[in-house]
């Protein structure tokens, strides 16, 4: 299961024009746009669940909870994104386990771990960067720039032969310690800048095609401009703001 689920993360990074030898720039963007994932992105009440997948009359969904972390909403949208390359139907995922045991679950992380760190992607990173061995500054730094967290850097390091099981164990000890909190910023380190970024200011991020349609129902008049922000969640001078880029000519 792990292999045929690598292959597919391979295949997918393949199809949506990513390559195999960095990061995903903008996962939100590339699902929406290229795969053609309508995703939602809201703040769920406690307890919800962090993401969940679901085809309706033909049109795949993903939904991310934004009350988590945004390296595990990338996660969490690479994983369901697994869900639905894989082929396994509907899935609610209340939480989302690096050690599940489940099948699916299984798959879908494996996937979301090519996905988002192929391990050819993180053996061209350590090549170029030539660091003297990992230590934390190192795992940080890779995460940074995977825009992952400093869990799945570390597996995926292991998983491209970095890392021995004795020095992975002690790596973990640290990370369980909280260690690594705070060392992105001391090291100076920016966070990626993307969709997924830009949707943590609402309340609800509704899929970008329903924000075509409703802005398309407003240009024929059909609804105004108040009715057009209480269907997207959002104020009127957003409205205003998205009618302004949908509008203005490509450079």
């Amino acid at each position: 299961m792990t292999r045929s689920a690598e292959n597919a993360a391979r295949q997918a990074r393949h199809d949506l024009a990513l390559g195999l030898e960095g990061p995903v720039p903008d996962i939100l963007h590339s699902l929406e746009h290229d795969a053609g994932v309508a995703v939602m992105v809201a703040r769920l009440p406690d307890g919800g669940p962090a993401g969940a997948y679901t085809v309706e009359r033909g049109q795949p969904f993903i939904l991310v909870n934004s009350n988590d972390p945004l390296v595990r909403q990338r996660f969490t949208l690479g994983h369901e994104y697994g869900h639905h390359c894989l082929g396994h139907g509907d899935m609610l995922d209340e939480r989302i386990v690096w050690d599940a045991t489940d099948p699916k679950e299984a798959g879908a992380n494996s996937f979301a771990a090519e996905f988002l760190m192929p391990v050819a992607a993180v053996n061209l990173w350590f090549e170029t960067h030539r660091p003297l061995g990992v230590d934390l500054d190192v795992l940080v730094r890779l995460a940074n720039d995977f825009s992952v967290s400093c869990e799945v850097a570390l597996w995926r390091s292991k998983a491209s032969g970095r890392l021995d099981a004795l020095q992975s164990d002690r790596l973990k000890a640290r990370l369980d310690a909280r260690e690594h909190w705070g060392l992105r910023r001391e090291l100076g380190l920016v966070p990626l800048v993307d969709t997924l970024f830009t949707a943590q200011s609402r309340t609800v991020r509704v899929p970008g095609q329903m924000v075509e349609y409703v802005l398309q129902a407003c240009d024929a008049g059909v609804i105004d401009e108040d009715v057009a922000a209480q269907r997207l969640r959002i104020g009127l001078d957003d409205v205003r703001m998205l009618a302004q880029q949908r509008d203005a000519p490509d450079e």
